[in-house]
């Protein structure tokens, strides 16, 4: 299937957020609506093998969006990112920067983001999709608390930090989600250890949230092809899994 794709603004308070589109050719020219997936890339930011998973979405007949995080910062990339993750200084950079999408910096973001799809002719209006990678997979599950009357299927892979032991810590928060939540975590992964797995699956239960809390026999980045962990069997699994998730709950 031949997809779209192209970089878009997406209004902000000051500046825009540089963001990347992508969709199937065929279905735009068509009277019907999209069903719209918010796409949240990890710690290195956009990238080719990001443009790829969001183009196989779209292929499923998906409008992807995918903001840019560090946008404060430049328009992508503000950091190469070909360069290895653990390589430093850039490793201790990537820290810097992540560090500054704050819990105040993310709410932002996400009414910056929800407020375009409500007025994209496109898409399904409060009807979306989220999916965030290592260190956005928190920030899939905060959106879906933020927004339960628009996000209505929320998935985290191979997440980091969705239990922090902090006030603003996302566990704390999973109550208020009204849709549904797949979590592929990855196996033995320091940035999410079992005891944070099953905090947070205590807390999707207490708030009755539809959660599946699977752990894939691979480590943290399996599904990123340029992962020193990447595992193309657990990555291929991921995808046809977040595909049937997003299928079931977004597509009316």
């Amino acid at each position: 299937m031949d997809i779209f794709s192209e970089r878009i603004d997406i209004p902000a308070a000051t500046i825009s957020i540089d963001s990347y589109i992508f969709y199937p050719k065929n279905k735009i020219s068509q009277p019907t609506l999209l069903p719209a997936i918010i796409l949240f890339t990890d710690i290195r930011g956009p990238r080719s093998v990001y443009d790829e998973l969001a183009s196989r979405l779209a292929a499923q007949g998906y409008y992807v969006v995918m903001p840019h995080i560090y946008y404060r910062e430049g328009t992508a990339p503000v950091i190469d990112p070909t360069i290895p993750v653990a390589e430093e200084p850039t490793f201790t950079k990537r820290r810097e920067l992540a560090a500054t999408l704050t819990t105040k910096a993310q709410e932002q973001d996400f009414s910056y983001i929800i407020d375009w799809l409500e007025h994209n002719p496109h898409v399904i209006p409060h009807h979306y999709g989220v999916v965030g990678y290592c260190m956005t997979g928190p920030f899939a599950l905060r959106l879906a608390a933020l927004y339960p009357e628009h996000i209505v299927a929320a998935a985290g892979f191979h997440g980091a930090n969705y239990v922090t032991g902090e006030a603003d810590s996302v566990d704390h928060l999973v109550k208020k989600i009204k849709g549904a939540v797949y979590l592929g975590h990855a196996k033995e992964d320091a940035l999410n250890p079992q005891s944070a797995i099953d905090q947070l699956g205590k807390a999707l239960a207490e708030g009755q949230i539809n959660y599946q809390n699977i752990i894939y026999d691979a480590g943290h980045g399996y599904t990123m092809p340029d992962s020193p962990a990447f595992d193309q069997k657990a990555s291929e699994k991921a995808f046809k899994n977040l595909v049937q998730f997003f299928d079931h709950y977004l597509k009316v």
